[in-house]
């Protein structure tokens, strides 16, 4: 169950974004009411999502829910863009109940703290590599290598080692990787 707060969205329905297992697109709303909304259901798997209106819109980042209660609080803006078109844009503010947002909060807090160092490079290699064996069939891990693998920090045979750290550069590793459900061929990780 996700339980959300919003301010200046009041009696407007507000959208979330995700994909499902099969990876096909779903859209889910509910109407804001007295700053309140709530959308109930159960996930298959740990999922990201966005959140958007009816119109243009955009989020200052996606959430990963889990099978849990997640509570989080929204700001709306409406935005103009040069071009003189509005947008709407929701800004998460918090979020808390999520084991994978926790995860990834985390992650984004120790890259803030050290993209700057020296050892940004091993590091980073560190962090990925746990938290791709605490989670490695959750879509987290799988959208953070992705993002890796088109970034410069780390090469090739870093990211494949984190995938399959026995078979480094074997083809079938990752087709078991794949076969057990690992999310790094939805979020098009291609095999170097």
């Amino acid at each position: 169950m996700l339980h959300g707060q919003i301010d200046n969205f009041e009696n407007n329905y507000i959208f979330i974004d995700y994909e499902s297992v099969n990876a096909k697109k779903i859209v889910d709303s509910v109407l804001v009411k007295n700053k309140q909304f709530e959308f109930r259901g159960i996930l298959a798997e740990p999922t990201s999502i966005i959140f958007t209106s009816n119109g243009l819109s955009a989020s200052s980042r996606e959430i990963y829910l889990d099978n849990s209660e997640v509570n989080v609080n929204l700001s709306f803006q409406r935005k103009k863009l040069p071009s003189g078109t509005f947008i709407d844009f929701f800004v998460v503010n918090e979020t808390h109940g999520s084991k994978t947002d926790a995860v990834f909060k985390a992650f984004v807090k120790f890259s803030s703290e050290n993209s700057n160092t020296s050892t940004w490079n091993s590091e980073l290699y560190k962090r990925l590599e746990a938290i791709f064996i605490e989670n490695p069939d959750n879509i987290l891990s799988g959208g953070l290598l992705f993002d890796a693998s088109r970034d410069t920090v780390l090469d090739n045979s870093q990211l494949k080692k984190i995938i399959c750290p026995n078979k480094l550069g074997e083809p079938r590793c990752y087709k078991k990787r794949q076969s057990q459900g690992t999310y790094i061929s939805r979020r098009k990780l291609k095999y170097w």
